[in-house]
């Protein structure tokens, strides 16, 4: 039984679920606690947030598949339309960030990767919209939703600033705390 659950695929299959549950916890956030909020923190992108968090601090597909499954499910719940599209573009420019501008894994590269994420999130979700306006001939008010975007880019640099400094702390206390002296062990997310 102890040989089982300190195996690679049995580790890496409860890392998995850890990730999955926090998934669904920061959707059930973003669309409960978050979406009920007065006007401009309603706008605060926890998915984002947090996707972006994950895609730089441990794995890039994990990361990935965070940003398009949630642009996916908060279409679904009706938060907003061109949220799927966005997701899926911002993933992508997450992805290209990360892996060629913002090499290195510090905290500012972090804040980085965050910011051109969700700048490519919000132009995404305005083209498609712009997009949709011309196909459609729905109104949209365009004013409005340039101001959205400002407030969403502003609170999700806020948001990476303020939890990637903690969960950053996080994780560095956690590899002191469970690494031995002498002993090398990865508790890392595989890559």
């Amino acid at each position: 039984m102890d040989d089982l659950a300190h195996s690679p695929p049995a580790r890496r299959m409860i890392t998995n679920a850890l990730y999955a549950v926090l998934f669904i916890i920061t959707l059930a956030l973003q669309t409960g606690a978050v979406a009920s909020l007065p006007e401009p923190y309603r706008l605060f992108p926890l998915a984002l947030v947090m996707g972006v968090i994950v895609l730089h601090e441990r794995s890039l597909v994990l990361g990935a598949l965070w940003l398009s499954l949630s642009g996916f499910i908060l279409e679904a719940r009706g938060l907003g339309d061109g949220l799927a599209i966005a997701g899926i573009v911002a993933s992508l420019a997450a992805i290209t960030l990360a892996l060629s501008v913002f090499v290195k894994r510090s905290f500012w590269a972090l804040l980085g990767v965050g910011i051109g994420t969700a700048v490519t999130y919000v132009v995404a979700r305005i083209l498609w919209l712009f997009v949709w306006v011309i196909f459609t001939r729905t109104p949209v008010q365009f004013g409005s939703l340039i101001e959205q975007s400002v407030a969403v880019v502003l609170l999700a640099i806020l948001g990476i600033f303020i939890f990637g400094a903690y969960i950053r702390r996080f994780l560095r206390w956690s590899r002191d705390k469970f690494v031995s002296k002498g002993q090398l062990y990865d508790i890392s997310f595989p890559q």
